[in-house]
């Protein structure tokens, strides 16, 4: 299947510095968009500049920005904006049309992610339903992490979620990814969660902390402390690294070593 462009018109802040990719030939960020107001519907997207690269590599973290460009959903279940338009605007405008029934659906395309729970599980506005957000990280670059809100209305399902997931939980997801016209909001519409494991939350020392699944492995950040924390799925300890580059490196010692032991 081949890539999926779809054009949309979205408003948000930025998050982070944008990143130089191809000695600065296109860059990166992430942008955070929150289409009805409604946190539930809160989602962070990433966003590839290349004709526009020099003025987003001017953005600062916090800025307020209107983009214009493609959503593109990859063979590889990656999804990203291709910004072709771009422009710092003083403020956000209020929200003026919600579509919380999501009545002007749009099913783009089927995904099959793994990522985790961010955040509490909460039931739908129908009974039997309920609402989760997940972030996704598919590469080792922060800038390419993406988090969406997802609606998940078959009964049993929204049963598992609402009793088996908790904040962090490492889960494997089929659904379709969707569109409003209406509101903007974007979303997946959850049609099977498999439960992968659970990170080994008394690893972080004051329960700040962010995940990032890296080769069916996780790594635990405590925001407190300048190195990186990795598992594996099942809460072995594979090492502590040093950065985000270092965190290949522990995984590799970690299975030449179990290849070693076997």
């Amino acid at each position: 299947m081949s890539n999926l462009p779809y054009a949309l018109m979205l408003e948000g802040i930025v998050s982070g510095s944008p990143v130089a990719f191809d000695d600065g030939a296109t860059a990166r960020f992430q942008m955070v968009i929150s289409p009805t107001g409604d946190e539930a519907t809160e989602m962070i997207l990433p966003c590839v500049v290349t004709d526009l690269a020099k003025a987003a590599l001017e953005l600062n973290d916090g800025d307020f920005v209107r983009i214009s460009g493609d959503l593109i959903l990859a063979e590889t279940d990656e999804l990203w904006i291709e910004v072709l338009l771009l422009e710092r605007i003083q403020a956000l405008p209020q929200p003026t049309a919600t579509d919380t029934a999501h009545t002007a659906c749009h099913v783009l395309r089927e995904v099959e992610w793994e990522a985790f729970v961010h955040r509490d599980v909460l039931s739908g506005a129908a009974p039997g339903t309920a609402c989760i957000r997940l972030y996704v990280s598919p590469t080792a670059d922060y800038v390419d992490d993406l988090m969406i809100p997802c609606q998940v209305t078959n009964p049993d399902q929204a049963a598992l979620a609402l009793t088996e997931l908790q904040d962090r939980t490492i889960v494997r997801v089929c659904g379709d990814v969707c569109h409003s016209a209406i509101s903007g909001a974007l979303w997946l519409n959850l049609q099977q969660i498999e439960i992968v494991g659970a990170p080994a939350l008394d690893a972080v020392g004051d329960g700040q902390a962010s995940l990032e699944i890296r080769d069916h492995m996780y790594v635990v950040t405590d925001l407190g402390n300048s190195y990186l924390s990795v598992f594996t799925v099942a809460g072995d300890w594979v090492g502590y690294a040093s950065g985000r580059d270092d965190v290949n490196t522990k995984i590799e010692e970690y299975e030449h070593k179990a290849l070693s032991d076997t």
